[in-house]
């Protein structure tokens, strides 16, 4: 392979050889090329270095590099530098505060995710000191109102606890003494109770009885008027038949005679015959429709044929002169030939008597028909019977139903006392009216208002109800009245009767008058002495129950102590009984035997005093803590900067106000305590406590934060970053503070511009802004380098081809 020099040798020659052609080619490239010089730079690749020419950035480049040396520009982060006389100062943050709202507004579509400052820094600081001493305050309030109402509430029951052992003891002399009371009670109302069961059987019984009495009397009087109605109707019937059968017997003859006697008194000198005619023709003329009966025809014909023969021997005036008695005597005759031929005996009978008893002239007579019907009727009856009939008889045709009611009782009552009388009338009359049951018991209530009138008194005393409504509740039962039903109304009267002082003692052992009364009658009549004890300990063990796990026991001891017992005694007892209701209470909130807790209580004394009431309440509260929040008590004293035994001591019987002055100052030493331990914090003791003082703990922390460094700026802020860290962020003059906007990208060059707009903005007299980032500065760089390139590049190359030309033509000429 041939070697570089000797081609550039070859090359030379070739060029010398040619040196007018490629003269003109030089000055050709040369005219033409001097265009292209300009679309160079996209093409050329060069570095270059050139300080920033931007005056904003070049003194933010210059403090960050002065004052904040650890900050770093990159693509997405920028800074802005914020120069005034007191950068801490709270005019500056109220500035600052409308700044960064406005950077936040404008940036946010460009990708601002966060601005930090030392002012954000010290906002997170007061905001978490304001959480802080929220949640401090109210565990301290917590802690003191728990504590405060501990001690109170166990101040208070230590009182009730000696009340109650001392109140045991006494109790204890009295408990036999409310038994026997009790016993003696028992006794008591079981007599009443059996008494009133007795008597409200009793009247229960006589009530029936009355109802009874009352009924069989009006059933008595309703069944003698049925009788008389009855027997009423069959002797008027009778009375009507004996009439019919008079005129039956003697109308027509009667008719005849007369019409006969008014003929020949008219003319004397007729015949018999035409007599016998012109009367027998007057007689059906008047008497047509009786001559529908065939009987009654037959009957007549007999008497006429009896006539005829009677008067055909006499004259006319013989038979005029004796009219009557032969016409009586050819009645007696027809009638004795009709009779044989009436089929029904009772009727011959009654036709014979008829005959007896009448005559043609007085056959119409009421009271020979009234004499002969009862004849009839009482014939073969006793005398009794006789006067029934008569009396019945008496009342008339159809009598009232009153008449008859009358005559009922009448006869009822005729034998009967005045009393027993009276009752059967007013039984029948009352009872239809007001119902049997109402007559039954007023009649028993007037009774007894009569013959017992205190005893209305002593049943409305006593049960509170009327004698009347007593009587009515106890004819409810019914006949015979059931056990259960008497035993219940007997419950409820004696219930009533119980005087209000009993009711209330009953209550006092957890009895009702009702289940008291029940109990006590199911003990039985009469009750005895083993049940009775027995029954009263049951009773007032229940009652105890709730009180001591051992009631039983409680109540027998006491009942077998006697009703004096020394007081040493009852109090041990007393110690001992209510031990087993306190053991599980006592160990495990004091570690403490119930024994020894009691007895603890019992030395207070009774009435305690304050100051003995007070130790033993404290030093039960400190047990208490001790026992079941061991490590919190064993840290107080370092958080909270006094002992936990004082802390119960100023805390017992504190006002509200000592309560809350309390708390806060347990707040102020907890929480310095604790920002005092932050070796990068800064705390202001008497703004500290300013804050938890006017701090509300329903307040929005950040807000109160913000409205607090607003008011005391850094200088008086309760707590601030501390001086190694509050100078990476402001400068030793505090006259400088760096600010950083971080974006979750680099900003476009339009959100580039806009943050130079709103930090030029707020650029004022008092409140100078600075700003500096990589985009800022790489775009300065960019516009210098621009500008060399439209003036240096073409200028170069043209001269480099020039100087290249003139070397190159020297070089040929040699």
């Amino acid at each position: 392979m041939p070697s570089v020099g000797y081609l550039f040798e070859r090359y030379s020659r070739f060029v010398k050889s040619h040196s007018r052609v490629f003269l003109a080619l030089w000055v050709l490239l040369l005219i033409f090329g001097a265009p292209l010089t300009l679309h160079l730079p996209s093409i050329v690749s060069y570095s270059i270095n050139v300080p920033s020419s931007n005056r904003e950035s070049a003194y933010a480049e210059n403090l960050v590099s002065h004052d904040f040396r650890g900050y770093q520009p990159s693509n997405a982060t920028y800074y802005v530098l914020i120069v005034t006389r007191d950068a801490l100062s709270p005019s500056v943050y109220k500035r600052f505060l409308q700044f960064n709202k406005t950077l936040y507004q404008t940036l946010k579509p460009y990708g601002l995710s966060n601005i930090s400052s030392v002012y954000s820094l010290e906002l997170s600081l007061l905001t978490s000191l304001v959480n802080q001493s929220i949640f401090v305050l109210n565990e301290t309030r917590a802690l003191v109102n728990s504590t405060y109402h501990a001690e109170s509430s166990l101040s208070a029951n230590l009182s009730k606890i000696n009340s109650l052992v001392y109140s045991l003891a006494s109790n204890l002399t009295k408990l036999d003494g409310q038994i026997r009371n009790f016993t003696a009670l028992v006794y008591s109302i079981s007599q009443s109770e059996h008494a009133l069961f007795e008597n409200i059987t009793v009247l229960n019984q006589k009530l029936y009885l009355i109802r009874n009495e009352t009924i069989s009397a009006i059933n008595q009087v309703i069944l003698v008027a049925s009788q008389i109605n009855a027997t009423n109707q069959r002797v008027y019937a009778l009375y009507y038949q004996i009439g019919g059968y008079s005129r039956f017997v003697y109308e027509a003859p009667y008719l005849f005679v007369s019409s006969w006697l008014a003929y020949y008194s008219n003319n004397p000198n007729y015949t018999l015959s035409q007599l016998d005619f012109l009367a027998n023709r007057s007689v059906y003329s008047l008497t047509n429709s009786l001559f529908d009966n065939p009987s009654l025809v037959s009957y007549y014909n007999l008497f006429l044929g009896v006539w005829s023969n009677l008067t055909q021997s006499l004259t006319t005036k013989q038979v005029a002169q004796q009219a009557f008695e032969i016409a009586n005597r050819a009645v007696y005759l027809s009638l004795s030939v009709f009779l044989k031929s009436v089929p029904q005996q009772v009727a011959s009978l009654v036709l014979a008597l008829v005959a007896q008893w009448f005559n043609i002239t007085d056959y119409t007579n009421t009271q020979l028909q009234a004499s002969l019907t009862l004849s009839v009727a009482t014939q073969n009856l006793t005398q009794q019977q006789a006067q029934f009939v008569q009396a019945c008889f008496e009342l008339g045709a159809n009598p009232s139903a009153q008449a008859i009611d009358q005559l009922a009782l009448s006869i009822v009552t005729k034998d009967l006392p005045p009393s027993q009388a009276s009752f059967v009338r007013s039984a029948f009359y009352e009872v239809p009216k007001e119902g049997i049951e109402n007559f039954t018991l007023n009649y028993l209530s007037n009774v007894i208002n009569q013959t017992q009138p205190a005893l209305a008194s002593f049943v409305y005393r006593n049960f509170g109800v009327t004698l009347y409504t007593f009587l009515s509740r106890t004819y409810s039962l019914g006949f015979p009245a059931s056990y259960d039903g008497t035993r219940n109304l007997t419950l409820q009267l004696v219930s009533h009767a119980l005087p209000k002082n009993i009711t209330e003692q009953l209550l006092r052992v957890n009895l009702t008058a009702q289940a008291f009364l029940q109990q006590v009658f199911a003990l039985g009549y009469p009750p005895n002495n083993q049940s009775v004890t027995a029954y009263a300990l049951n009773v007032f063990g229940d009652a105890l129950k709730n009180e001591f796990a051992n009631a039983s026991e409680v109540v027998n001891y006491a009942y077998l102590l006697g009703s004096n017992p020394s007081r040493a005694l009852a109090l041990d007892y007393s110690i001992s009984i209510l031990s087993p209701s306190f053991s599980n209470l006592t160990q495990s909130e004091f570690a403490l035997s119930a024994q020894r807790f009691l007895t603890l209580v019992a030395k207070l004394g009774n009435p305690p005093s304050d100051s003995s009431l007070k130790n033993v309440t404290l030093y039960l509260v400190n047990r208490s803590f001790w026992v079941n929040h061991t490590s919190f008590v064993s840290n107080f004293s370092s958080r909270f900067n006094q002992s936990f035994y004082s802390f119960l001591s100023s805390l017992y019987q504190a006002n509200e106000v000592q309560q809350k002055a309390l708390y806060l100052n347990l707040s102020f030493d907890a929480i310095y305590y604790t920002l005092s331990q932050d070796p990068l914090l800064q705390v202001n003791k008497t703004s500290l406590l300013t804050v938890l003082q006017s701090l509300n703990t329903t307040k929005n922390a950040r807000a109160f934060a913000n409205a607090l460094l607003s008011k005391m700026g850094f200088a008086r802020a309760p707590v601030s970053p501390s001086m190694g860290l509050l100078y990476q962020l402001i400068d030793p003059s505090k006259s400088a503070t760096i600010v950083t906007l971080q974006f979750s990208h680099e900003p476009s060059n339009n959100g580039t511009k806009a943050f130079e707009s709103v930090v030029e903005r707020f650029n004022t007299s008092d409140f100078v802004t600075y700003y500096t980032a990589g985009p800022i500065i790489s775009k300065d760089l960019q516009g210098i380098v621009a500008t060399s390139e439209r003036v240096a590049i073409p200028v170069g190359l043209i001269a480099a081809v020039v100087i290249t030309g003139v070397s190159f033509f020297r070089r040929l000429r040699r």
